[in-house]
């Protein structure tokens, strides 16, 4: 355990130096997270870009490592647990009850898996409960938020700046064309 109250199953991860390979199930079941982000980026939902970056960043780390307790593993907890809890609030701001329902079976599903994963000690139930239930789940249900749902946190700050159409009254484009030129 580390300070900040994580608890890391090192009893389960094979205690030798070597990492994962790129190809383990354990790295690869991060792929539809890497979908979302790309997803997140094209429809300007930065909050989930950075999040959705930030948590993989840390968690492949992780588990390229085979769940080493230490520095790393507390904040790969830390954030999986942010993310989470921003699920969940979007989850709060389902735009229907369908999606409601689709975003709690989401919950329900991680939820469960992590518990299960985290009180039971058993190296086969870990080795594809956690990456099913805590990276494949979880990305589904990313994509799922990125496709119904919009931003909480940046949700005019950001899109204003960058969508914000110039004052065209008065306005020469950076060309040296007047308005109605070719290049606005």
């Amino acid at each position: 355990m580390c300070g900040i109250g994580c608890i890391t199953v090192t009893s389960i991860a094979v205690c030798t130096h070597h990492a994962r390979s790129w190809t383990d199930f354990q790295i690869t079941s991060h792929l539809l997270f890497v979908i979302a982000i790309m997803l997140s980026v094209c429809r300007q939902f930065y909050e989930l870009v950075f999040m959705t970056s930030t948590v993989i960043f840390f968690s492949v780390w992780y588990h390229k490592n085979r769940e080493e307790c230490g520095v790393i593993s507390c904040i790969d907890s830390f954030c999986a647990k942010v993310f989470y809890v921003y699920a969940l609030v979007q989850m709060s701001r389902s735009p229907s009850s369908v999606i409601f329902c689709v975003d709690a079976s989401f919950a329900l599903v991680t939820g469960m898996c992590f518990i299960a994963t985290h009180l039971n000690n058993d190296p086969g139930l870990y080795a594809w409960i956690h990456p099913l239930g805590l990276h494949v789940c979880p990305g589904i249900w990313t994509l799922f938020v990125v496709a119904t749902h919009e931003p909480i946190i940046l949700n005019g700050s950001l899109r204003a700046i960058t969508n914000r159409p110039a004052n065209l009254s008065n306005h020469k484009s950076t060309c040296g064309r007047e308005k109605g030129g070719m290049c606005e």
